[in-house]
């Protein structure tokens, strides 16, 4: 009986399954029950996969953009009445949303299945006040006075 051996540190792509088109590194193999732990390069975070599904690879999955039919990378979505979110990374049957349940550097990230989101949300249709009551646009430059990102500016 011949079966594929794969080495802790071996950069692999995933072939069938679950995870199917995910790469990553192996960083444990549980032989007895003929699977490995494998670091994905895209969600930083370790799946484990039969060793009959994987390759050895030298490619990186930069992964997907399309989320369902109707959601891609870095919508703004509604979780739920009051929790909305950008999608900040996708995979086959989920996608990791940032929400607005954050704050400063606790940034709280949750795995949705397409079920879990209510919505998307479209920018275009939304207005916000800054501290002073002025009223903040698409495009408007700003400048963070409180916080964590005191002095930073950006574009909204």
């Amino acid at each position: 009986e011949l079966d594929k051996y794969f080495t802790v540190g071996k950069h692999v792509k995933v072939v069938r399954g679950r995870h199917e088109g995910s790469t990553g590194m192996v960083v444990k193999v549980f032989d007895s029950e003929g699977l490995a732990e494998v670091f994905s390069d895209t969600t930083q975070e370790n799946m484990k996969v039969f060793i009959r599904d994987l390759e050895e690879s030298t490619g990186v999955t930069h992964g997907l953009t399309k989320f369902g039919e109707q959601y891609n990378l870095l919508d703004l979505v509604a979780l739920t009445s009051r929790i909305e979110g950008v999608i900040v990374s996708v995979e086959k049957t989920s996608c990791r949303v940032l929400t607005t349940e954050s704050m400063g550097a606790n940034q709280k990230v949750d795995t949705c299945k397409l079920q879990d989101i209510f919505r998307k949300v479209f920018a275009s249709r939304l207005t916000a006040m800054d501290c002073f009551n002025n009223i903040v646009n698409k495009g408007d430059v700003v400048k963070v006075i409180h916080g964590d990102w005191r002095g930073k500016q950006g574009v909204v």
